[in-house]
């Protein structure tokens, strides 16, 4: 279900809303919006109180520019607070995940758990960013067109990010440079439970995180021997494993 939370006369955030239960907030990644994650949230509404936001894109209205990962934080936070949101699960995906990880380190109304898929939560010290950005970007998409499902994913991620982009096309490009900018913490420990399913074949994140990853306190890593984007058409794939995290027991 489509809705619309107002902010102010000039700011009004479009997300989609699914299921019933504990509420659990997704966040899209870059340069996508809510419309490429509806398959993902219907697979989710069959167990959680699905909240999808258009983080300054898609048919969300903002009145300014986000002009750094911060920008997303507290509107994240705003989102969070305004539909008043208690215990809750949040969920992050590639850039995302830095965005919902950054917000658990600066902000108090925390979830009870975190999911992060194809992400990281440490500095990665990658040079010519902006290459690997837009090449790890081609290569997704090359990787996906020797299926019918990667085909069909790549239509999706296109599609989806052009409509973006003609909508707000100053705030994709920023989007860009924010994501080839990020200055990420060298954190030992999160906050809350948290858990990353790293796929080693990933186009951005280079495989020789993990063994850095494994270090942080409080974060359970899962690999997964696939690309990037491996969970698009594979949803219940993917929310198999949110649910056996999610149902566990806490951890501290």
């Amino acid at each position: 279900m489509e809705k619309r939370l107002r902010i102010d006369t000039d700011n009004k955030i479009h997300y989609l809303e699914f299921g019933k239960g504990e509420p659990l907030v997704l966040v899209p990644s870059l340069w996508v919006t809510s419309k490429s994650y509806v398959a993902l949230g219907r697979e989710l509404g069959k167990f959680f109180h699905v909240f999808i936001p258009d983080m300054y894109c898609g048919k969300s209205e903002f009145a300014h520019t986000a002009t750094s990962i911060e920008d997303y934080m507290a509107l994240l936070d705003e989102f969070i607070r305004r539909l008043h949101l208690k215990r809750y699960n949040l969920m992050g995906i590639s850039l995302s995940g830095i965005t919902v990880t950054k917000y658990l380190l600066a902000y108090k109304h925390l979830p009870k758990k975190v999911f992060l898929v194809s992400t990281t939560v440490l500095p990665l010290n990658i040079k010519h960013q902006r290459l690997t950005l837009f090449g790890g970007y081609l290569r997704l998409l090359y990787h996906n067109m020797f299926s019918l499902d990667g085909i069909a994913s790549n239509w999706l991620w296109i599609t989806d990010g052009l409509e973006y982009a003609w909508g707000h096309f100053r705030q994709a490009w920023t989007e860009g440079l924010i994501a080839t900018s990020l200055e990420i913490e060298n954190i030992k420990r999160l906050p809350v439970p948290t858990k990353l399913l790293f796929a080693l074949r990933d186009e951005y994140v280079p495989r020789e995180a993990v063994s850095r990853l494994l270090k942080v306190r409080n974060l359970e890593i899962e690999t997964v021997d696939r690309h990037h984007g491996w969970f698009f058409r594979r949803e219940g794939e993917l929310v198999a494993k949110i649910l056996d995290f999610f149902a566990g027991s806490e951890s501290s």
